[in-house]
C-alpha cells in the first residue's frame, strides 16, 4: 500500500482554503484514517510549521494526527544533511518557511513513500521542487516530464 509524507505547504492548503474542515468534514475523517493505518506521514518540522498559524490545523494534527507525527531521529538527521550538503538551497537560513522540505525529502526517502506538496514553480524554487518531485518512484509521468534528467535521485 502506498505511504505518504506531506508537507505544510499541502496541509495549510487544505485546512485554509482548498478543503476546510467545516465544509469538508468527511475528507479529513479520511486524513485521520490514513494517519491511524499509517499511510499517512506528518514530519516534525512540518508539525512545527503548521504550528507558527493559530487557524485550528495545529490543533486538529494534535488531536487527530500525533500517530502520523515523524521525529527527527537520527537517521532522518543522516538523510537531512546528505540533502542539504548536495542542495544547499533548499532551505534558506532566517526564513521560517519552507524549513521543513529536506526532512519531507528524507522521510519519504527512508520510508519509501511519496510526497504531497503544493510548491508551486515560480522560478527561484524550481531547483528544490525538481528535488521534491524526482524523489517520488511513483510520481505520474505529467509531472515526472517536468523533471531535468539531470537532477540526481540518489545522494
Amino acid at each position: 500500500m502506498t505511504a505518504y509524507v506531506v508537507d505544510s505547504s499541502s496541509l495549510i492548503r487544505a485546512w485554509v482554503e482548498a478543503y476546510p474542515i467545516d465544509l469538508f468534514p468527511t475528507l479529513w475523517d479520511q486524513i485521520k484514517g490514513m494517519v491511524a493505518d499509517r499511510r499517512l506521514f506528518i514530519p516534525e518540522e512540518v508539525v512545527k510549521e503548521v504550528r507558527i498559524k493559530d487557524d485550528g490545523l495545529r490543533d486538529w494534527i494534535a488531536v487527530n494526527g500525533q500517530n502520523g507525527v515523524v521525529p527527527s531521529d537520527s537517521a532522518i538527521f543522516q538523510e537531512v544533511q546528505a540533502i542539504v550538503n548536495k542542495y544547499s538551497g533548499m532551505v534558506t537560513p532566517g526564513v521560517n518557511r519552507g524549513q521543513a522540505d529536506p526532512f519531507v525529502v528524507a522521510t519519504a526517502r527512508l520510508w519509501k513513500a511519496v510526497v504531497v506538496s503544493e510548491e508551486k514553480d515560480d522560478g527561484s524554487m524550481f531547483q528544490r521542487n525538481k528535488l521534491l518531485l524526482s524523489l517520488s518512484s511513483r510520481m505520474p509521468p505529467t509531472l515526472r516530464s517536468r523533471i531535468d534528467t539531470s537532477c540526481p535521485n540518489s545522494f
